[in-house]
């Protein structure tokens, strides 16, 4: 009896064998500690290209910690594993590097007419009621959400946030990984709107996909990602959002400050956001310290006064205004010198009226014999501006009359 168990047992191992075919397959092994196998399709410095069962993934490199072959020779075998194997084949000279939209061939007739029926409604809907009915979707299941998924780039911008939005909400497994793919679309639009989906599936999710958009080569990316996490109230976005506190894109830029102020704020890490600014205010150009000279002056740290008073001598008049304007809001003593030494040589409105403001609030009272001069200036503007900064810090009422504020100062002694 047992001599023909293990004949039966010998009988079954060699059809198994015989009926064995060599398996091969790719492995790509992901930064985020993730791997994801499939077929190679291409393999570039940008990105590599998986046939899968559901569909084409283009995974970019920079998401990529290294790749694997695996060779399977039979079930007794132990696999073969090449490390960094060869890059496979590339498009052909003159061909498009975007992967195609994933397949849904073996997607059932009455699931794909319903889902075109829904986007055709979608289409013409009026603006702001353009959502899809998310249990209508969930009734037609993973296969529904696939086919939505397949159709996703042929979708208008403002449709393909609101799919965006209900995969996020359907969250269906096998979707996720076609949504990765789209993340190394090079439509930007595309990677924006893909990452919406992933990035509103969780805080997990949001924290995984988000922060490498954070680095997309597209501003318009950058800035819709930064608008995903505008109310984001973890610490752990502080570094990687202040990471494009200097964008060069204006847009991005203020997006990114104002939640790095705010999680600053929060986190007691001024100190640290304004060693950030000191360090972008010395290396970037006039446009972004513009910006970063007005951002200094919301931390309210009086010591950041030396960041601002060698601004006061810089040949671009909108960068002495913002410095002028945040030395104001700051109100420290020891700026008091650099500002007055400012006022009679500065020529610009807007940074006189910037001035004025500082000289203000600190209540610089050796500004009165340049503030005088100013009313002389031919701009009205600056007149009313001198006579009411007079005002403010001598209690006078003389106007707009040069002569009197002038009689009144040599008799006061100032």
């Amino acid at each position: 009896m047992v001599l023909l168990a293990l004949h039966v047992l010998a009988s079954a191992a060699c059809q198994q064998e015989s009926e064995w075919v060599e398996l091969r397959f790719h492995r790509v092994h992901l930064r985020n500690g993730n791997f994801i196998d499939g077929q190679l399709l291409k393999d570039t410095a940008v990105e590599v290209v998986l046939k899968m069962k559901y569909g084409n993934m283009a995974i970019r490199r920079d998401q990529i910690d290294f790749l694997e072959f695996v060779k399977m020779k039979s079930l007794l075998d132990k696999p073969i594993i090449e490390k960094n194997p060869p890059r496979g084949p590339t498009p052909a000279s003159g061909g498009t590097s975007q992967p195609p939209i994933p397949a849904a061939l073996d997607t059932p007739s009455n699931v794909r007419e319903q889902i075109d029926a829904i986007v055709a409604k979608l289409k013409a809907a009026p603006p702001g009621s353009k959502k899809f009915p998310i249990e209508e979707l969930r009734a037609l299941g993973e296969e529904g959400a696939l086919y939505l998924v397949s159709r996703f780039k042929e979708l208008p911008l403002d449709l393909q946030g609101s799919a965006a939005t209900a995969l996020s909400i359907l969250k269906f497994p096998k979707t996720i990984p076609i949504i990765e793919g789209l993340l190394g679309d090079p439509d930007p639009r595309v990677r924006a709107t893909a990452a919406m989906a992933l990035g509103f599936m969780g805080e997990a999710e949001r924290s995984r996909y988000l922060k490498p958009m954070l680095r997309d080569p597209d501003s318009e990316v950058r800035g819709i990602i930064l608008g995903m996490l505008s109310g984001a109230q973890d610490k752990e976005w502080f570094d990687p959002v202040s990471e494009l506190c200097g964008d060069a894109d204006p847009n991005v830029r203020s997006q990114a400050n104002q939640i790095a102020l705010r999680l600053a704020i929060e986190y007691k890490l001024q100190e640290v956001y304004l060693r950030l600014l000191a360090d972008l205010v010395r290396r970037t150009g006039d446009e972004v310290r513009i910006d970063l000279a007005g951002m200094i002056g919301s931390l309210g740290r009086l010591e950041a006064w030396t960041l601002l008073t060698p601004l006061l001598n810089e040949s671009e008049p909108r960068l002495r205004a913002a410095a002028a304007m945040s030395l104001a809001r700051l109100g420290a003593p020891e700026s008091g010198p650099d500002i007055l030494a400012q006022v009679p040589r500065e020529r610009e409105r807007t940074v006189r009226v910037q001035l004025a403001g500082a000289v203000q609030r600190l209540r610089l009272r050796k500004a009165v014999r340049p503030l005088i001069d100013w009313l002389s200036d031919s701009d009205d503007e600056i007149r009313k501006t001198a006579a009411s900064t007079l005002s403010s810090l001598t209690a006078q009422k003389f106007g707009l009359d040069r002569d009197q504020w002038q009689a009144w100062a040599d008799a006061s002694g100032e």
